[in-house]
């Protein structure tokens, strides 16, 4: 059993965490303060302040949330003060201050830089932000509460400079274009918290949420639309013991939820505590799992196979539009209600992927979906029949984006194993002085020290190959700066001379962006890019199923260049693809076989770039063991 020991109290309102280079930090009502045990007798002896002075009155819903490292920062957030639950605007004085109890602070975003105390505001407009984490493609999210300006409650991704929806002043409009998910009041969301990104299995990419109110945790799917978030929100688990605040995967890839209540509305099922560990069964329902919009009508992939007859209940599926509108009353209603038609229904990939044609599609609405009693070919009725799309914007041009089919990649009994169980396998350091890479779980960590005379420590096969099929796993953490390339970075090499990019690239699909770029993830680097950028961002488990055909020689000459076919994620974006020289830095071509190699390269991400299950055969044509046609990509 799991035993709790005191380890601080005394503390105001402490509503942000974070275990940081080694020492706890806490977000208290209006400072950040660090904890130390410098007597080692298990508890906090030393509190230092690490920043504080932004605005802060003694008004109780003037609250200071969250705590969030990224890239040697802090990220916290302030809510405003309320008058019998509406915003308390004070008259302004000449000076035309804003119209708070404080002149500067309430429903903002703060970067501070704990070495210095320096803090600044980087975004506003809003109300009670009690949830902020990294989320979909490394961004930081963030959710507010409904209240004075917010008809229900919203998730944004967070933009510097951004204002979002409540208004400073009494008066005015609030836009609501950088709204990425409206949670409906009373049906799916009350009150949303913490957030956090699936990191692996079917949901991956996608994330959880919390909710103090409302209970329970919804699952949120994003995609993007001209580069901006928008998608949908289920309903995933409930029964939990009381609202949900926080949330954290521990090292056992179980997910800890941390439990909070008030006095009033803010609790669920009138419990103010517990922490509960969830872990995963392994165990997909027959669900919905993510929507994707079109000019007329919606994508629909499911987690498992439709039952024959589906296209008839999913013309009956129940559709219904409404939009928000933001005013300085508390809350608002649904406006302009509307049922849609279907229009026709169409099925593909297997029964797992319905596109249901839609009249009258609109934005800057919210889209509700009742399935009805749809079966999966197994006779399981939908986990929850229910979705809530907010349709920000409507595809123009429609660029069709390709179906994820990883089902199709089975490991074949003669593979030999690079990474397996406890990151135990082939793999060497290339040089004899340099570490192996460091183990956690199942997965290899790099391990690069930009000081080492050696120069790093990639890993390569103790063998050189010729013709080979690589199935390989990686992870690269969020952070980095794109533009150097010093986000998450790493490669196979194939041969040690043809390097596949792996980066924390943006990973959701822009349906009128489709590819990458040819030196980011997925390319043969700097030569040809993707033809899709499938991938599930930062911070989530990724899978390269590679097919390679090594270059022909006859002596020095070379007659045939190497030849490379590459599914990402399920989706083919090298088809049969030339690679014609050796890529960036790597060794020269030549007729010699060379061992494959994993990069270890310079990161300025929030930790190293992890691989795991990685596996390969050699000549696999020759063995039968053939790439899916295009065809059947298709």
């Amino acid at each position: 059993p799991a035993k709790v020991e005191l380890f601080a109290d005394g503390l105001g309102e402490p509503l942000g965490i974070a275990y940081w280079k080694g020492d706890v930090y806490v977000t208290q009502k209006g400072e950040v303060t660090r904890l130390r045990d410098t007597d080692e007798d298990g508890r906090a002896d030393e509190f230092l302040t690490v920043a504080y002075g932004w605005g802060v009155s003694p008004n109780y819903h003037e609250f200071t949330f969250n705590l969030l490292p990224f890239q040697d920062r802090f990220y916290i957030s302030s809510s405003v003060p309320l008058r019998g639950g509406h915003t308390n605007y004070t008259p302004q004085d000449d000076r035309a201050l804003p119209a708070y109890s404080t002149p500067e602070g309430p429903g903002r975003v703060y970067k501070i830089n704990p070495a210095t105390g320096e803090f600044e505001s980087i975004a506003t407009g809003l109300r009670t932000p009690n949830g902020m984490n990294i989320g979909v493609d490394g961004r930081i999210f963030m959710a507010d509460n409904q209240g004075t300006w917010l008809p229900a409650s919203p998730l944004y991704c967070l933009e510097e400079g951004a204002t979002y929806l409540h208004r400073e002043q009494p008066g005015g409009e609030s836009p609501t274009d950088n709204v990425a998910v409206w949670f409906p009041h009373g049906e799916i969301g009350n009150s949303p918290s913490q957030m956090i990104l699936i990191p692996d299995g079917a949901y991956r990419g996608q994330m959880l949420i919390g909710d103090v109110t409302y209970g329970g945790l919804q699952r949120v799917q994003l995609e993007k639309v001209d580069g901006k978030y928008q998608g949908a929100v289920y309903r995933h688990s409930q029964g939990l013991e009381a609202g949900v605040n926080r949330l954290v995967w521990g090292p056992d890839n179980c997910l800890y939820v941390g439990m909070i209540g008030s006095n009033g509305n803010w609790n669920h099922l009138g419990h103010k505590f517990g922490l509960e560990r969830l872990r995963p069964t392994g165990v997909v329902p027959f669900e919905v799992l993510e929507l994707s919009v079109r000019p007329n009508g919606f994508q629909v992939n499911f987690t498992q196979p439709l039952a024959g007859g589906s296209e008839e209940t999913l013309r009956k599926a129940v559709v219904k539009s409404f939009a928000y509108v933001p005013m300085m009353d508390y809350g608002g209603p649904k406006r302009d209600e509307k049922t849609l038609a279907v229009s026709d229904v169409t099925l593909s990939n297997g029964g797992r992927t319905a596109f249901i044609s839609i009249d009258g599609l609109a934005e800057k609405r919210v889209i509700h979906f009742h399935f009805g009693d749809l079966k999966s070919l197994g006779g399981d009725y939908l986990w929850s029949p229910e979705a809530f799309y907010t349709l920000q914007r409507l595809p123009d041009p429609l660029i069709e984006s390709p179906l994820r089919q990883p089902d199709r990649f089975a490991r074949p009994e003669n593979a030999i194993t690079l990474i397996g169980e406890k990151g135990q396998g082939e793999l060497v350091p290339i040089h004899p002085d340099a570490p192996r890479w460091r183990v956690i779980g199942d997965a290899l960590e790099v391990v690069h020290d930009a000081s080492a005379d050696i120069g790093g420590s990639d890993q390569v096969t103790p063998f050189n190959h010729g013709d080979i099929r690589v199935h390989l796993e990686w992870l690269s953490p969020a952070g980095g700066n794109l533009a150097i390339q010093s986000n998450g970075n790493s490669g196979i090499k194939l041969q040690s001379r043809y390097e596949i990019q792996i980066m924390n690239a943006p990973g959701i699909i822009d349906l009128a962006s489709p590819g990458a770029q040819f030196n980011e993830a997925g390319s043969i680097y700097r030569q040809t890019a993707p033809r899709w950028n499938p991938s599930f961002g930062a911070g989530v488990w990724q899978t390269y199923d590679i097919w390679f055909t090594a270059a022909r020689w006859e002596g020095d000459k070379k007659v045939a260049n190497a030849r490379i076919t590459l599914y990402w994620n399920g989706v083919l974006v090298h088809n049969d693809e030339e690679i014609l020289d050796k890529t960036g830095l790597s060794v020269a071509e030549g007729p010699d076989p060379m061992p494959l190699l994993l990069q270890d390269h310079h990161t300025e991400a929030e930790g190293g770039v992890q691989f795991r299950n990685t596996w390969l055969v050699h000549d696999p044509i020759a063995k039968g063991i053939l790439p899916p046609t295009p065809m059947e990509d298709r």
